[in-house]
């Protein structure tokens, strides 16, 4: 059960973060410096995060999160995201990826493996370099969430805006009201970067390089 819950728990994670921005801009931040066409080599390469042992794998122009994880639960409990072939391997429906179990008194064992791809540079997908910082701007529509990456010392970390805290540290320092259409923020380069300087980034993950 323990096993289940936290394979659960793994599914829902990556659909809560792909499926629910918590601060949306106007346009890619910071206004007013170059989109980069590809990730610098400092930042390529592969990263444990020593929390839940999954592995950053950033490239030229990708950077996916993979997770190993253990399933150990009933036949008829399965997740619908996934079919069981043959009593020995299980396919997940939308990416088509199989990987081998046992099945044993009805219950189905093994390890499933989930790639989620973070960001992928595109028209979508804007990289940008701040101040020793790099913006990862994601496209919901005609709004932007933006997250932070930064590397020192062989280690990566990624942060986000949270919605609450975030906002408020946001309309204190935006000479703009946000969008009221929209919710969408309007920053200036120089309101980008005090926002910086007061933490509006969190950590939420933490990587150590392995190769």
């Amino acid at each position: 059960m323990k096993s289940k819950n936290c394979f659960l728990l793994l599914i829902g994670l990556i659909f809560f973060q792909c499926c629910t921005p918590p601060v949306q801009f106007s346009e890619p931040q910071p206004v007013g410096e170059n989109n980069l066409e590809t990730f610098p080599e400092k930042l390529q390469g592969q990263f444990l995060n020593e929390a839940d042992s999954s592995v950053l794998t950033i490239g030229k122009d990708l950077m996916v999160q993979h997770y190993h994880s253990l399933i150990a639960e009933s036949k008829k409990d399965l997740d619908t995201l996934y079919k069981l072939v043959n009593d020995s391997t299980i396919v997940n429906r939308e990416t088509h990826d199989s990987s081998r179990v046992s099945l044993t008194a009805d219950t189905v064992r093994g390890h499933i493996d989930v790639y989620d791809t973070l960001f992928h540079i595109s028209e979508k997908n804007v990289l940008r370099k701040f101040k020793g910082y790099y913006f990862l701007n994601t496209a919901y529509g005609i709004s932007w969430e933006v997250q932070m990456l930064d590397i020192h010392k062989q280690r990566i970390t990624l942060g986000k805006i949270p919605s609450k805290e975030g906002m408020e540290k946001l309309k204190a320092i935006s000479s703009a009201d946000a969008d009221s259409s929209n919710g969408n923020v309007q920053l200036t380069r120089d309101e980008f970067r005090e926002f910086i300087k007061q933490g509006g980034f969190y950590i939420t993950d933490e990587f150590v390089r392995i190769k």
